[in-house]
């Protein structure tokens, strides 16, 4: 029997779906390994932390971090750098993928490895969104629900 997942299904439409599937869970993995790398060389060396968010109640935060911050960040972050780029005509991939992961490492700045961590999970944000731009007509939306997936999971267990 054929399903979405084994891209055998004969048709274009469940084997493109299953495509952008397996690339977000593959990266969403990749993000969270990235994460707790980080957060493991900060735990073992340098025990740098943030008060930013202490005073402000857990749904709140649960608002701000899973449902506005990837929105808006994603607006912010890889629609808007990738639509200027692409305006002056930038077709560098590289370029495109990494001038968006700076941006988006500098709206992150609670402290300096933290930056360091969002630029790398920049890079997966900016790839995937790139990615599926040329897959999905729904490419943003896809990229801000992996943004809030990923946020989701650093909300429940990594705080």
């Amino acid at each position: 029997m054929n399903n979405v997942f084994d891209g055998k299904s004969g048709n274009k439409m469940d084997s493109k779906w299953g495509e952008i599937l397996r690339k977000f869970i593959l990266l969403l993995i990749l993000a969270v390994l990235n994460a707790y790398f980080f957060n493991c060389i900060n735990d073992s060396f340098f025990h740098l932390k943030t008060h930013a968010f202490d005073k402000i109640p857990k749904g709140e935060l649960f608002f701000l971090f899973v449902i506005l911050g990837p929105l808006t960040e994603t607006y912010l972050f890889q629609y808007l750098p990738n639509k200027i780029l692409t305006k002056i005509k930038m077709k560098n991939l590289f370029l495109l993928v990494v001038t968006p992961s700076v941006i988006f490492a500098l709206g992150h700045l609670y402290f300096w490895l933290y930056a360091v961590a969002a630029f790398f999970g920049g890079l997966i944000l900016n790839y995937y969104f790139i990615w599926l731009k040329s897959r999905s007509q729904y490419y943003i939306y896809i990229t801000m629900l992996f943004h809030a997936t990923y946020n989701l999971y650093g909300f429940l267990f990594m705080s």
